[in-house]
């Protein structure tokens, strides 16, 4: 199988193009910081200008601005998905697979909901927004030339994107000491992992037929986490907790609210509908986490 990728040197794609050649398919790499060379490797303008001469069996969109997306560059992100649905017929393609992001349902909060694919969609950043209006266009071009899965993912359980969140889990690792508040211990988080992403990439290109008309699942690993678990598993040491009394005057004040959510927020994603679907059994946060190492 033919697979072209944008994105194609993103923190996710690293990993899942090998992935993908390792299982024998031929990749098409798409990016903005890779050299192209006219034969495996092209860039944007050429995907734009219908300058890529190959026919293509599947296209996975990957490409992506940063989950901090300013409104301003929100149009940029959407035209990145309007380029993909141009260009497909050029390629003979009429299978995408677009990865969105949980972010279409909303933002960490104090109060505990499990969302799935029925929520309505109440982005509040625009990040989530632009993934948003991109699920919209691949929607509307549904139709007998072209079948689209979107998978809608938490966030990826690394530490290379900068976040707050992947800054503290790198200092988990190190074994340092960590003090926290109270509320880490019953908030919880969902993730995506890497292993199972290649699971249910396995399955599809192992069912090829799978992709068909316009479906949309979570993609979440099974079961979330607190944020004290997490980063227990991490680095094998217990939490300081600060006494209630501190945590009850920091959490009052009003310009820490938004970091605050981003660290002890929740954020519970649903993912039973894929499993059902595909017939996947995928593992837990906590089950990728061995010995301090996300595997």
């Amino acid at each position: 199988m033919i697979i072209a990728v944008t994105g194609s040197n993103g923190a996710i794609a690293k990993k899942l193009i090998p992935f993908l050649e390792n299982c024998g398919h031929e990749i098409i790499k798409i990016s903005t910081s890779l050299t192209p060379n006219s034969q495996s490797t092209f860039s944007y303008k050429e995907l734009q200008s219908q300058n890529i001469l190959k026919k293509v069996d599947l296209f996975i969109h990957l490409a992506s601005f940063n989950s901090n997306l300013k409104k301003d560059s929100m149009e940029e992100e959407v035209d990145l998905t309007r380029i993909v649905l141009a260009s497909m017929p050029a390629m003979h393609c009429s299978k995408l697979i677009f990865f969105s992001s949980c972010k279409v349902y909303g933002d960490n909060d104090t109060t505990l909901v499990s969302y799935d694919e029925t929520h309505l969609a109440n982005p509040v950043c625009m990040y989530g927004k632009a993934k948003l209006e991109c699920e919209s266009l691949i929607a509307d071009q549904a139709n007998s030339n072209l079948s689209s899965i979107i998978f809608r993912l938490p966030p990826v359980l690394n530490e290379s994107n900068g976040s707050n969140l992947a800054k503290l889990m790198m200092f988990a690792r190190k074994k340092n000491p960590i003090l926290s508040f109270a509320e880490g211990e019953t908030n919880q988080r969902s993730f995506i992992s890497f292993n199972n992403i290649e699971l249910v990439m396995k399955y599809i290109l192992d069912n090829p037929s799978f992709i068909q008309d316009s479906q949309v699942f979570n993609l979440a690993d099974d079961s979330s986490i607190s944020l004290h678990d997490l980063l227990r598993a991490l680095s094998g040491k217990d939490i300081y907790i600060a006494p209630k009394m501190i945590s009850r005057l920091v959490f009052r004040a009003p310009f820490l609210k938004h970091f605050l959510l981003k660290l002890y927020g929740n954020f519970v994603i649903d993912n039973s509908k894929l499993q059902n679907e595909m017939d996947v059994k995928l593992a837990s946060t906590r089950q990728l986490l061995v010995n301090g190492e996300i595997i």
